[in-house]
């Protein structure tokens, strides 16, 4: 057979190739993901209050344009009296291509010697379900949080179905607070570290005000 015929041939066969895994990964894309791509890339989104202390600095916000948050990885160590305490925080976000951990603020690791071993400890929404809340216990840094998580109804959260996870660090240090997305998917986190450990730490959320129309046409 011919070179030509060949090269028609491979063309042909990586074009069909491409389209099945198109294909395959639209299907992936579920309606909430799909609500969060469209919301992100338009900037219809807004922040909840930062607790914490950043030192009078600028928090810095992460937030991710292809899923939403349904859970944590924390940094818990030991501070001087070998209580608990809360060193780093990772958002982890449900995507298309499932749950991936975005950029840590704070440590999870520190060098040999120069301080307490830190342990990751994970908190992960049950399946249907993502991150509406966090209620934080604050001093000088994050000294305790819980996450709270609500059912997903494709563009928003249901806060009537609710449930909370256990307290992760020192309960009895510092004031506590709680931040709510107010029913809307949490697509970031406004935070600051110093000195490996998160001081500060909000959420960043779609925005409640886009239009009912463009809302559905998302929603399709």
């Amino acid at each position: 057979m011919s070179t030509k015929f060949w090269a028609r041939t491979v063309v042909v066969v990586l074009g069909l190739a491409f389209t099945l895994t198109a294909n395959l990964r639209a299907e992936d894309e579920t309606p909430a993901i799909r609500v969060v791509r469209e919301e992100v890339a338009a900037k219809n989104i807004e922040k909840t209050r930062v607790l914490g202390s950043a030192l009078g600095r600028e928090p810095i916000d992460q937030v991710s344009k292809d899923g939403y948050i349904v859970g944590f990885d924390f940094g818990v160590g030991q501070d001087g009296s070998q209580k608990p305490l809360l060193y780093g925080i990772k958002p982890v976000h449900m995507t298309k291509h499932g749950a991936m951990v975005e950029r840590a603020f704070g440590a999870f690791e520190l060098p040999r010697n120069r301080g307490p071993k830190i342990q990751t400890v994970t908190v992960m929404a049950k399946k249907g379900y993502a991150v509406s809340g966090l209620v934080l216990r604050t001093a000088h840094t994050l000294t305790a949080a819980k996450v709270k998580f609500s059912k997903v109804e494709v563009d928003h959260l249901d806060m009537e179905d609710t449930y909370e996870s256990e307290w992760l660090g020192n309960q009895g240090i510092g004031g506590k607070s709680e931040i709510s997305t107010d029913g809307q998917l949490a697509v970031g986190i406004s935070a600051f570290a110093e000195n490996g450990q998160c001081i500060a730490l909000g959420l960043i959320h779609l925005s409640d005000g886009k239009p009912e129309a463009a809302r559905r046409r998302a929603i399709k």
